[in-house]
């Protein structure tokens, strides 16, 4: 006895007969295909489709319809009847498609077919000449090749016996619609019919469901009242079906019921399909899928893909540094380095903010290293960046040659080898190899083996082949549950199936209800009063699913959205449901429904299946029943016990949080005198702060001690366009200075000056690099022009609001405290006594003289090329910069000259200019200001970094928003017993 589907029959045929096409892989046709397109494009037949012939869901469209009509034998010398221009486009790539087909003298799945139905009728191979008895199990009679067959089995064997789903009954007509045609033509060929009737060994409610639903008379029917061996089940879309179907299936197991018994099924396979395979392995059920998946979804695949990306991305940054953190990338040489040797490379990487070029990312890691060394240190972890990048440059960087497809397959074989991307026999990688070794073949049936491939050519072609390929599938091991689509197991029968995921539009589908697209590719058009094919074809599915379960048969819908929104069930459940009597789905063990669950699970123990779920519920029935019962079940576990410990952990410090207003340890309060010590140590008196610095304290405590105790780097997530605001405003410094200079040492027109340091900075050399690059410094040039015609243009405002005359620069770029570093350095401020001791350095940007009276006066300018502090924040000595540079002028810069303060004020390039902030009582708030600065430096020093910002919206601007418990802190109403205070009168 022998067993064939379709597929194999047509193999079998073909390999009897040497003068037989070949029969191309997906691969090879794909590449046939390709070529098709290619002539079709040269030959102006694309047209319409010309723009999306590439696109993944056009080329899935495409393939069904050249299948379909394959599949119908339609001749290549008609044409379309339908006046649609893409579809005239499609057509010209059909027909030269099979021209590219007769060339190779080979045929794709569905030509293969043809072919062998009309040899086994004409000329049959020798083995299948004498047949005793020929069986056909519902065979699909969609197309001329299987009915060649079943005419060769009436002339060649003894008996011949066909099963075929139909029932006469007129009020099931429309379901049998398609069967009856075949039925007919069956009968006219000389078949007997032998009517079969239903198995009665199922339950009575699957009995009555099979022979009751979808009657067009089922409304004038007496209504279903015994619903045995169905049950349905609706819950919230995802987690919530999938914890209900979880529930279901662990109670058959435990009542005796074996995995293998067990079937779940989807209609169309989603992202829901694969969390409730997931939540099924979470509670440990022996649950997995057959599943066909792309190539590129493999995730040896992928990183195989983006490793060869990388030169035709010019070693973009970011490409690289997910490649380098992608778990498939495993060099054989990469051990000698340490086992996190990429990760760190990555790292490096990542902190030089080079976005792209192998060339540029060298010279930062050498910029970094030898500034380091310049200090007297070392950068191990870049230095081991530059020698793994250099090793990676070696592999990589000789892929980007021109070459024959099997130079360029043999490139990336040697590629994966030496990246040790995937094992050697890997399933997904030879599938790989052989796809690229078929497609090879093609070309070089076609007279185009020596065609030359540009790397970035070949990448392309080989992103878009894993993209329409499937991977060879991972097989069900024995005593599995099995999930898989309705299609998929045609046929197969258990004694439960689950049918999951019955939403709206699922099941009957969309496109069967839509008679646009619902006709097949090989179908004509049907007007709305004709029979629908599509659906009738849906119909026998689900009829099959409920047929296929020999003891019970659960459906599962989803009755919410995760946004709580109510979501329609689908058409046929809705139809199922009304044969019933209310009556005989009340019992909640017939049909429950649940709009939503609590996430913790408290009210139905019965869903904490995973480890996770019932730790969440014990914790959660701890916290607000007092109930430690399941808490106490699961701390005896060793597996739940570390887990459980972390959350005991996290609840005390909760609770040490929420329980007082005043801050504590777990609050940013220091409270381990080691720890203090070293914070003294640290920043006592001989550190030297910057007003920077002093700032961030007062805006937030903790965010200083993330920052510069810590040392904590924030996330940089700038973009490769973004603007670098740090170098462009010391470039926009540097410039002003020059202009400022230039007119104190040769008076003259100001604009003038202006646009001679505009032309040269416009005739500076560009920096090297790729085209972005170029283009971000030209955009940043011209940024820098805008800005400096604007100063002279606030300039001229500044000097003519002088009643008193024009303000004249005196200092440009003033330091101090800074003097290990900088040989032009002024002393550093110093404030306070002692212990006490406050030593501040900074950059003044500009002082200028003004006459006030017969006592020289000075005024303090900040350029700020963003936004401008407020004049409320100095005031509330939340912005010190100001203040402690006019006391630092006073003191320091300035004291012998005797000058006194004017006033001092930010100079916004990018808005009005210069805004003057007076500090009306200089005399008095000088020593309050040292005074406050003291007693803030003394919290620092005693560990107070506390989270307490000064500012309601900080959430939305601080950079350490994702590691901050601001709204905790607040909601508890906590509160510093002594913050230091200071109102300085402006």
């Amino acid at each position: 006895m022998r067993i064939w589907c379709w597929d194999e029959l047509w193999r079998a045929i073909r390999d009897e007969r040497a003068e037989g096409p070949a029969c191309l892989s997906p691969a090879a046709s794909r590449a046939a295909l390709n070529e098709a397109i290619e002539r079709a494009r040269r030959n102006g037949s694309l047209n319409d489709v010309a723009e999306v012939i590439e696109s993944p869901g056009f080329r899935r469209r495409l393939l069904a319809k050249i299948a379909g009509w394959t599949r119908s034998e339609r001749s290549v010398r008609s044409d379309p009847t339908e006046n649609e221009p893409a579809l005239h486009a499609q057509w010209a790539i059909f027909k030269r498609y099979r021209a590219v087909l007769r060339q190779l003298k080979a045929e794709d799945a569905e030509g293969l077919a043809s072919w062998a139905s009309k040899t086994i009728l004409h000329a049959p191979p020798k083995s299948f000449q004498q047949l005793s008895q020929v069986i056909f199990l519902e065979p699909s009679l969609d197309s001329p090749a299987p009915w060649r067959v079943v005419e060769f089995a009436q002339a060649h064997s003894q008996a011949v016996t066909l099963t075929l789903a139909y029932d006469s009954d007129p009020s099931l007509g429309e379901v049998y619609s398609e069967a009856a045609s075949n039925r007919g033509r069956l009968l006219n060929s000389g078949f007997q019919e032998t009517p079969v009737g239903p198995e009665l060994r199922h339950p009575k409610g699957l009995f009555d469901v099979e022979n009751a639903i979808f009657r067009s008379d089922a409304h004038r029917r007496p209504r279903l009242t015994d619903p045995r061996g169905l049950k349905i089940v609706g819950a919230p879309q995802s987690e919530g079906v999938a914890l209900v179907l979880a529930r279901e299936i662990k109670r058959l197991l435990v009542s005796g019921t074996t995995p293998e018994d067990i079937l779940v099924l989807f209609r169309r396979w989603d992202d829901d399909a694969d969390l409730i395979l997931k939540t099924l392995q979470a509670w440990g059920l022996p649950a997995t899928a057959e599943r066909l998946v792309s190539l590129a979804a493999s995730p040896v695949i992928a990183a195989l893909r983006q490793a060869m990306a990388i030169p035709g991305e010019q070693w973009e940054a970011t490409s690289l540094i997910q490649w380098l953190r992608h778990g498939q990338v495993r060099p054989p040489w990469i051990a000698e380095h340490g086992p996190l040797a990429l990760a760190k490379t990555a790292s490096a990487i990542r902190a030089t903010r080079v976005f792209r070029g192998l060339d540029p990312i060298r010279r930062a890691l050498d910029r970094t290293i030898s500034e380091a060394r310049s200090q007297g240190n070392k950068v191990p972890r870049v230095e081991l960046a530059h020698i793994v990048l250099d090793r990676l440059a070696e592999i990589i960087g000789t892929l980007d040659q021109p070459g024959p497809w099997h130079y360029q397959c043999e490139g990336l074989r040697s590629l994966a080898s030496s990246l040790g991307i995937g094992s050697t026999g890997d399933p997904q990688l030879e599938a790989l190899w052989d796809a690229l070794d078929e497609h090879g073949v093609v070309l070089e049936r076609l007279g185009r083996a020596e065609q030359t491939w540009s790397w970035a050519e070949f990448t392309r072609e080989v992103n878009s082949l894993t993209a329409e390929l499937t991977g060879p599938p991972l097989p069900c091991p024995p005593g599995s549950i099995r999930l898989a689509e309705v299609d998929e197991i045609a046929g197969a029968r258990a004694p439960w199936i689950f049918l999951a995921n019955l939403g709206e539009g699922m099941f009957p589908t969309r496109d069967s209800i839509d008679l646009s697209l619902a006709t097949g590719p090989d179908e004509e058009p049907r007007s709305k009063s004709q029979a629908n094919p599509a659906l009738a074809r849906e119909m026998l599915r689900f009829l099959r699913v409920v047929g296929s379960a020999d003891s019970g048969l659960v459906l599962a819908y989803p009755t919410s959205d995760p946004q709580g929104q109510e979501l329609l069930r689908a058409g046929f459940l809705d139809d199922l449901l009304t044969l019933f009597t209310p009556k005989a789905l009340a019992s909640p063990l017939v049909h429950e429904s649940h709009r939503r669950f609590d996430p913790t699970l408290t009210e139905w123990p019965e869903l904490a299946g995973s480890p996770s779920d019932a730790r969440v519920r014990a914790v959660a029935l701890a916290c607000t029943q007092r109930n430690f019962a399941s808490l106490h079940t699961l701390a005896r576990q060793p597996r739940h016990r570390r887990s459980l410990e972390g959350t005991a952990s996290a609840i005390r410090i909760a609770q040490s949080r929420l329980q007082s207003k005043h801050f504590g340890a777990y609050d940013g309060q220091i409270g381990d005198a080691r720890a203090v010590e070293k914070i003294v140590a640290k920043f006592g008196p001989d550190y030297t702060f910057s007003p920077s610095q002093l700032e961030s304290f007062l805006f937030c405590p903790y965010q200083f001690s993330l920052r510069y105790v810590l040392k904590l780097a924030p996330v940089d997530e700038r973009d490769e366009l973004e603007e670098d605001y740090t170098e462009r405003g010391s470039r926009v410094h540097h410039i002003l200075e020059l202009l400022e200079r230039m007119l104190a040492q040769e008076p003259g027109n100001r604009l003038e000056r202006a646009e001679a340091l505009i032309f040269h900075e416009m005739s500076s050399p560009p920096r090297s690099g790729s085209d972005i690059d170029l283009g971000i410094q030209e955009i940043e040039q011209r940024r820098l022009i805008r800005t400096i015609r604007r100063y002279v243009r606030q300039h001229e405002a500044y000097v003519s609001s002088e009643t008193s005359g024009p303000p004249i620069p005196h200092r440009f770029e003033v330091v101090f405290g800074l003097e290990e570093s900088e040989d032009e350095s002024f002393p550093s401020l110093i404030l306070g006594q002692g212990a006490d001791t406050v030593r501040l350095q900074g950059k003044i940007d500009r002082i200028d003289l003004v006459s006030s009276s017969d006592v020289p006066a000075y005024r303090v300018i900040d350029y700020k090329t963003g936004s401008c502090p407020s004049k409320s924040d100095v005031k509330d000595a939340i912005y010190l910069q100001l203040p402690l540079y006019a006391l630092a002028v006073e003191r320091i810069v300035l004291q012998q000259t005797g000058a006194q303060l004017h006033d001092v004020g930010y100079w916004g390039l990018a808005s009005d200019g210069f805004k003057a902030i007076a500090l009306k009582d200089w005399n008095h708030d000088r020593e309050a200001l040292e005074k406050y600065v003291t007693d803030v430096v003394g919290q620092l020093r005693q560990g107070q970094f506390v989270v307490d910002s000064c500012k309601d919206d900080c959430i939305q601007r601080c950079e350490y928003g994702s590691v901050c418990r601001i709204r905790q802190v607040r909601s508890a109403r906590k509160a510093r017993d002594e913050k230091p205070g200071l109102e300085l009168k402006v």
